[in-house]
């Protein structure tokens, strides 16, 4: 999408638009430069709340959509499988309707479906800033360290589809939940909050269906994103994930890795004030025409 024709639009784009014939429900705070924000698995768009506020008071316009499926968006329509393109193109439509380039913020998930959409959709995107993207492809591209790394969250995908086809939902969520978290975090929830995590089973694993089908080689990456890109990883998190980030931090051109101390993957909410920070600062960076690249080695 060239940015050359986008025609510049400040009026709100509603609660709502309608993709692939299903609405996506969205939601948007502040005034100023948009950025949209990409939730993780099993989440939705009010998980990026509280940067909405932090950005709001520095002059940004935040859309949090809630991808198909979650939160008050309807279910992915089922005509063909999901893939990350279709949930890219979310990013290209609230592009369109304002008419300018996004920023675009993305978690795990999320922060795939931003890549993606910066792969796809290049003049849409004027920058991204993700949190351990869960581009596990790259790792069953890579060398042999690596490929068993990729078995590792294999065999977390697969024990979710295993959960998800028996109706074991409870026990799937269980075992997603602690793996990102830590040991026995379901466990020690409130009823209605594992009841409500067990319902989003079958979509966390059409997740891994969408991460584990994508192909984009790395290369692809280096030669396709030439936006400044801000990667985010916490320094507790699961090995697939940091090396995830590290592959990505090596190979784009234009690049800011950040590290977050005594953080895990859930790092954007429960450090959640820290990670908000980092991602105003690189917007403001960006903002001012900044380029700044921190060295990192694979």
């Amino acid at each position: 999408m060239p940015s050359d024709t986008l025609e510049l639009r400040d009026a709100p784009i509603g609660d709502a638009l309608t993709l692939h014939g299903a609405r996506i429900a969205l939601a948007e705070t502040g005034s100023g430069e948009p950025v949209v924000a990409l939730h993780c698995s099993a989440s939705a768009g009010g998980q990026w709340r509280g940067l909405g506020g932090v950005l709001a008071g520095l002059g940004y316009r935040l859309v949090t959509p809630d991808l198909h499926g979650c939160g008050g968006s309807a279910p992915w329509p089922g005509k063909k499988p999901l893939q990350l393109g279709e949930e890219a193109g979310i990013v290209a439509e609230i592009a369109r309707r304002l008419g300018r380039p996004v920023h675009v913020v993305g978690h795990s998930y999320g922060g795939a479906v931003a890549l993606r959409a910066a792969i796809d959709h290049p003049g849409a995107v004027a920058s991204i800033a993700v949190y351990e993207p869960s581009l596990f492809h790259l790792l069953r591209q890579g060398n042999d360290a690596d490929r068993r790394l990729f078995t590792e969250v294999a065999g977390l995908s697969a024990a979710a589809v295993r959960a998800a086809t028996s109706g074991d939902w409870y026990g799937g969520m269980a075992a997603f939940i602690d793996y990102w978290n830590a040991p026995g975090t379901f466990k020690t929830m409130p009823e209605d909050r594992r009841a409500a995590f067990a319902a989003q089973l079958p979509r966390v694993s059409m997740d891994f269906w969408a991460l584990f089908s994508e192909q984009t080689p790395l290369v692809d990456y280096t030669c396709m994103l030439s936006m400044p890109v801000l990667i985010v990883e916490g320094d507790q998190s699961p090995a697939p994930s940091r090396r995830i980030c590290r592959l990505l931090g090596a190979a784009l051109p234009c690049m800011m890795l950040h590290t977050v101390p005594r953080a895990g993957h859930m790092g954007p909410v429960t450090h959640a004030e820290t990670v908000n920070a980092v991602i105003a600062s690189f917007l403001e960076d960006v903002s001012r025409g900044s380029r700044r690249q921190y060295a990192t080695s694979a």
